[in-house]
């Protein structure tokens, strides 16, 4: 594969890694009444699943980032995904809401990996005359993955509930 195909290639892996974690990341909003009325709680507390993850990636940040820095980020990507995959099966299974809540910091802790490790992929895959292009082609990877979340969420909640949007577990 010649090193211009091979940076299109690394692109589009890293853009579906990142729009499947985003749409993850965003999930629970657009079933927040479904996942309240589920666990017993109120809306408010049931928006705290998506504030979890964002907790624990930004307390993950630094130390991530020094990770990123010492090892071969396609090995700590594919670490991350493992993470936020188990994170969001596990979470999906669950019926106590504090558990749920620590599977979704589980998943934020992926972030990292999932986000900035795949950033620094594309970047160097490219070469310098088209590197933003490159780059800004990966970031745009995130609203589409809320913008996939936020739409498929409800068509799949309604079809097979809630917690499929997650995994294919059904409770």
């Amino acid at each position: 594969m010649t090193g211009h195909r091979r940076a299109w290639f690394v692109l589009a892996a890293c853009i579906a890694v990142s729009v499947g974690y985003n749409a993850y990341v965003i999930a629970p909003a657009s079933v927040l009444p479904r996942l309240a009325a589920d666990f017993g709680i109120g809306e408010a507390t049931a928006g705290l699943a998506i504030s979890a993850v964002y907790l624990s990636w930004v307390a993950l940040g630094i130390p991530g980032g020094l990770l990123l820095d010492r090892y071969d980020n396609r090995k700590l990507v594919a670490a991350g995904v493992g993470v936020y995959v188990a994170s969001s099966v596990v979470g999906a299974g669950l019926q106590w809401y504090p558990a749920f809540l620590l599977a979704r910091v589980g998943g934020g802790a992926a972030a990292i990996f999932v986000w900035t490790a795949n950033a620094n992929i594309v970047r160097q895959a490219f070469p310098t005359a088209i590197r933003a292009l490159g780059t800004s082609l990966f970031v745009a990877s995130a609203p589409a993955g809320f913008a996939l979340g936020q739409y498929a969420g409800p068509l799949i909640a309604a079809r097979f509930g809630w917690r499929t949007i997650f995994s294919s577990i059904r409770p």
